[in-house]
């Protein structure tokens, strides 16, 4: 009876599990409007780099994101979203192995709520995890790491806004 019973657990949770998931329809940054990002050279890319390559970050390929260039800036209502993840660095295929660095901001109505130190070529990606309750502009900023913007490829990699608690 016991085993029984755990079984029937074991399958609700399974259900319940699915159907969460199910309902949680998570939105990549990749899939918005880049037409809206402002940044210093070329254009943004969805899934790819700046450079129209894969996007890569000290040795790490990622699928998802959005390739970028320092100085760049983009306001996004999260509009009702809970978090918003990524993993964050110079593209490996940034042109140069020493040249480039980069500061990635998320600044949620008008404060810093996240910073990353300067980042370098071949630098691992930074995780990015923030909380977005009560959130109603969002702003996801690079910046040059005030030394100019040279092979300053910014990736956005697997950034995503999670929609369910």
């Amino acid at each position: 009876m016991i085993k029984m019973n755990l079984t029937w657990v074991a399958v609700v949770f399974a259900m319940l599990l699915a159907t969460r998931q199910a309902l949680a329809e998570d939105v990549w940054f990749s899939s918005l409007d880049l037409s809206k990002i402002t940044q210093g050279w070329g254009a943004p890319q969805k899934d790819l780099s700046v450079s129209k390559q894969p996007l890569a970050i000290g040795g790490q390929q990622f699928k998802k994101g959005v390739g970028t260039h320092a100085t760049m800036n983009v306001y996004i209502r999260p509009n009702g979203a809970q978090r918003f993840r990524a993993q964050v660095g110079i593209d490996d295929n940034s042109g140069s192995t020493n040249e480039g660095s980069v500061v990635f901001q998320v600044i949620g109505d008008g404060r810093l709520l996240f910073t990353t130190p300067v980042m370098k070529p071949g630098d691992k990606s930074s995780p990015v995890d923030v909380a977005l309750k009560g959130i109603r502009l969002l702003q996801l900023v690079v910046t040059d790491a005030s030394d100019g913007f040279s092979f300053d490829h910014a990736d956005w990699a697997n950034a995503y806004f999670e929609t369910s608690d």
